[in-house]
């Protein structure tokens, strides 16, 4: 999908479902923090800022390709920093994160996307999101949802060899869903 369709207003408006800080259906700050430890974490793909709550704001810098989005965030969260982001390399950071974010990426475009985040990493990936091709649709906006074996298969390939571990937490917002955590370590 073009990253243009996200610097829309159209776009803008599915960053976060409307009244919903965390729509996973649990809590995924306390998640996020356990995961991330001490780490400094670049977040790839943080919209209007909703999780960056869950960092130090100085161990944190969230990226977006929508100016719009960026806005929201640093007008919301203003204590934490933000960038727009027009593609090239990332800045390296401890870990990080790509919270339903990937599921927006096209197929042509998903194993150059995960290169990039595996060579701005020191030492952890985590991506995040409901997985499962049967979740895969055209339309505002498409998704290209994809199995965890797919995620784990482009880590390896971005250079991922620390193990790559994975589990699911139930999601309340979609019935007989799960939000699959997918953790690689260099």
């Amino acid at each position: 999908m073009p990253e243009s369709f996200w610097q829309t207003p159209a776009g803008l408006r599915h960053v976060t479902p409307p009244g919903c800080q965390q729509p996973e259906g649990f809590d995924v700050y306390q998640e996020l923090r356990e995961l991330s430890g001490d780490h400094s974490v670049l977040e790839f793909g943080c919209g209007t800022g909703r999780l960056s709550p869950a960092f130090l704001p100085n161990r944190y810098l969230g990226v977006d390709v929508s100016p719009g989005a960026i806005n929201e965030a640093q007008h919301g969260c203003p204590e934490h920093p933000y960038l727009l982001y027009r593609g090239g390399p990332l800045p390296r950071f401890d870990m990080v994160l790509a919270w339903t974010v990937l599921l927006h990426v096209h197929d042509d475009e998903i194993a150059r996307t995960v290169q990039r985040l595996v060579k701005a990493t020191r030492t952890q990936i985590v991506i995040g999101e409901i997985m499962g091709r049967s979740w895969r649709r055209l339309g505002d906006p498409p998704v290209f949802n994809r199995e965890p074996l797919e995620y784990v298969a482009l880590l390896e390939a971005a250079g991922m060899r620390g193990g790559i571990r994975q589990y699911a937490k139930p999601c309340v917002r979609y019935p007989n869903s799960h939000y699959t955590i997918i953790v690689g370590q260099k």
